[in-house]
């Protein structure tokens, strides 16, 4: 499988996430609804990332997946 640039549409919704799997983790997570466009493929997602993924994820407009 390759990846391919998911392009950021538009951000519906963020907020942070807890569940007890994130207890093992010293990060902090965001749960984020976005719309993202890869090659002409427009979907809506609710994705989990750190909240440093996700800012860095926010300054390049982009991720791989």
């Amino acid at each position: 499988m390759n990846l391919l640039e998911q392009y950021i549409q538009e951000v519906h919704n963020e907020e942070p996430y807890s569940e007890p799997w994130t207890k093992r983790f010293e990060d902090e997570f965001v749960k984020v609804e976005i719309t993202t466009n890869s090659y002409g493929v427009v979907k809506r997602h609710t994705k989990v990332w750190t909240k440093k993924q996700w800012n860095d994820i926010k300054k390049q407009g982009y991720y791989m997946g």
